[in-house]
């Protein structure tokens, strides 16, 4: 493993939401780069693996601002100094599923190293997203990898 600058010494965490890998694999690769643990976040009830039912899904969830139930296993993120989170654009927002965790954990003063992947040309309002929803966080600032 590289020894990334910053890195030696911290709790590390890589969580992500996937539906069709590409967000896994991102993740994967960090992980691979810092080490911690990985986990990636599930939802009690899956995603329709059909992309019409998929977008109408989001598209209400979106809405309603709608926060899944998760199975996701992390029972005390606020023990890790520095989280990597991944998301895949939907509609240009997080997922539901990412909102709901981080909406359900108190991760102010931690360093959150946010990640996404899209097939969309920008990323739109989701620096803004993760900064709404944990506003005492340090953000490390968006890097834009390959769609």
């Amino acid at each position: 493993m590289r020894t990334i600058p910053g890195i030696a010494g911290r709790r590390v965490l890589t969580l992500y939401y996937s539906r069709s890998g590409h967000t896994r694999t991102v993740a994967t690769q960090i992980h691979g780069l810092v080490g911690g643990d990985l986990v990636e976040i599930r939802t009690v009830e899956p995603y329709p693996d059909d992309y019409d039912a998929l977008v109408a899904r989001n598209a209400a969830q979106q809405r309603s601002d709608y926060k899944p139930p998760l199975l996701t296993p992390v029972d005390n993120p606020a023990e890790y100094d520095l989280i990597f989170i991944g998301s895949p654009l939907w509609n240009v927002r997080l997922t539901p599923p990412v909102r709901s965790f981080l909406s359900s954990h108190d991760l102010s003063g931690k360093i959150i190293a946010p990640f996404v992947t899209y097939i969309v040309e920008r990323p739109g309002a989701v620096a803004a997203g993760y900064r709404r929803i944990m506003p005492g966080c340090h953000h490390s600032g968006w890097r834009r990898g390959p769609g």
